[in-house]
C-alpha cells in the first residue's frame, strides 16, 4: 500500500511572488493548488506536513521537514509519496507514473531544479532532501547508496515559485483552472508592477 504526505507552506507563502502578490493572495494560490493536489490523491491515505508544525505534534522548522517526513516514513508500514502542494497540473497519471515501479525510487522533477514528486518504496533506505536544488541531493544519495532511481520528466510536476512560472501559466495555459484562478485573484487580471 502507498501512502502520501503532501509538503506545504503558508507562513511566508511563495516569498518569491512577494513583490506582485500580497500574502493573502499567496497564501489563497497556495490553498487553491493544495486542494487540487488532495483531489488527486483522494483514493491515497494522506497527510499534510507543513514546515511549522510537523505531522505527529512535532515541532519543525523549515531545515526541518526532511526530518519530519524521515519520522513519517519510520511511523508507516507502508511506501510513501511525497508532493508538494504547488501542483496546478499534478494528476492521476502522474501519480501512477510515479508509483508504478513498487521496487524502486522515482522522482518527479520540477522545471527549475527541485523535486516536485518523490516516491520512497519502504525497502529503501533514503532520506528526502527536499529545498531548492533538491533533484541533484536525491540524485546524489541515490548513487551512493547504490538505489536505482527513476526520473519521472512530465508536465504534472511543474510548480509556481516564481513570477516566470506565473508567466508561463498566462502564455502557455491561460485557460487551464490554475490560469482562470490566478487572473482571478485581483479585479484585473495581474499584472508584473
Amino acid at each position: 500500500m502507498v501512502q502520501a504526505a503532501v509538503l506545504l507552506k503558508l507562513v511566508d507563502a511563495k516569498s518569491r511572488l512577494a513583490p506582485f502578490l500580497s500574502l493573502a493572495q499567496r497564501q489563497t494560490m497556495v490553498l487553491y493548488m493544495l486542494s487540487h493536489v488532495l483531489n488527486v490523491l483522494e483514493d491515497v491515505p494522506t497527510m499534510i506536513l507543513t514546515r511549522s508544525f510537523c505531522a505527529l505534534g512535532t515541532r519543525s522548522d523549515e531545515e526541518n521537514i526532511n526530518e519530519c517526513i524521515d519520522m513519517v516514513r519510520r511511523s508507516i508500514d507502508d511506501d510513501l509519496v511525497v508532493v508538494t502542494s504547488d501542483l496546478p497540473f499534478f494528476n492521476k497519471e502522474a501519480l501512477q507514473a510515479l508509483t508504478s515501479e513498487p521496487e524502486t525510487l522515482a522522482i518527479g522533477p520540477s522545471h527549475n531544479g527541485g523535486t516536485s514528486g518523490l516516491f520512497i518504496p519502504r525497502s529503501i533506505d533514503f532520506s528526502p532532501r527536499f529545498g531548492r536544488g533538491s533533484l541533484e541531493r536525491h540524485r546524489q544519495q541515490s548513487v551512493e547508496k547504490g538505489h536505482t532511481m527513476r526520473l519521472v520528466d512530465m508536465p504534472a510536476f511543474r510548480d509556481v515559485d516564481t513570477w516566470e512560472d506565473v508567466e508561463w501559466i498566462f502564455e502557455n495555459a491561460p485557460s487551464s483552472a490554475i490560469g482562470r484562478f490566478l487572473s482571478g485573484l485581483a479585479k484585473r487580471p495581474i499584472t508584473a508592477f
